[in-house]
């Protein structure tokens, strides 16, 4: 065979390949490219949360007052002339029981403790001398300030010259005196006690007591100035002065 023969075969193969591969490739219908997806709709960022607000610092419990002990004493009635000033002589410091449980309100009282209750109720003043001239007061006894204090004022004075008598058993007359001396402004009233004569010599003082309401005595027209102070008395003396 010719060379122009196979050439002109060749061609005609290839033809007829390049139709056979036409026509293949037009039966396979392309797929239409997918529709990229729509992106889901963009979710609107949320709106942060507001911090919540710091809880107040709940305020701190005031602390309970510690309660005052009850102050109580077997041989004082609440319904007693002298409870309440028992109650604030206590109280305040101006004296105490004889026992946690026990006052002895009827007790009597010596001129000692009489100046000592004074001088607690007053607020313990401080005297500027040393010494007095009772040879019958022992060096630090135990009513010693008490005692500068009240002679140094005029307050009290001996039952004699060198004398004080600290275990003698002090009357009604001593401790009103020994009160007034303190409070006394002179102001006096008339006075309707038929057993303080005007010649006596606590006189004036029981006037001024009677005029300012530390006693009324122990009737309507008696002051008993002799009678022996207890400590009820004493007490309510002194609450009369200083507590109303």
């Amino acid at each position: 065979m010719s060379k122009k023969k196979i050439l002109t075969v060749v061609l005609t193969l290839l033809v007829a390949v390049c139709l056979l591969a036409t026509t293949a490739l037009a039966g396979v219908a392309p797929s239409a490219p997918s529709m990229p997806s729509a992106p889901s709709g963009t979710t609107a960022p949320s709106t942060p949360s507001q911090p919540s607000q710091p809880s107040q610092p709940s305020q701190p419990s005031q602390p309970s007052q510690p309660s005052q002990p009850e102050m109580k004493f077997d041989d004082v009635a609440e319904g007693a002339w002298y409870y309440d000033a028992v109650m604030w002589a206590v109280k305040n410091g101006v004296t105490a029981g004889m026992t946690p449980t026990v006052f002895a309100p009827l007790e009597a009282c010596n001129r000692a403790q009489m100046v000592e209750f004074l001088w607690n109720a007053a607020g313990k003043p401080t005297a500027t001398i040393k010494a007095v001239p009772f040879t019958d007061v022992p060096d630090a006894a135990w009513y010693e300030d008490a005692l500068l204090w009240a002679y140094e004022a005029g307050i009290v004075a001996g039952t004699t010259s060198t004398t004080f008598s600290p275990a003698k058993e002090c009357t009604r007359a001593e401790m009103v005196c020994f009160l007034v001396r303190l409070l006394s402004d002179g102001a006096t009233d008339n006075m309707p006690f038929v057993d303080v004569p005007a010649s006596a010599w606590y006189y004036n003082e029981v006037q001024w007591a009677w005029a300012n309401g530390l006693t009324v005595g122990t009737s309507a027209t008696t002051f008993s100035p002799d009678k022996v102070c207890n400590r009820a008395e004493a007490v309510e003396f002194l609450y009369n002065a200083f507590a109303e």
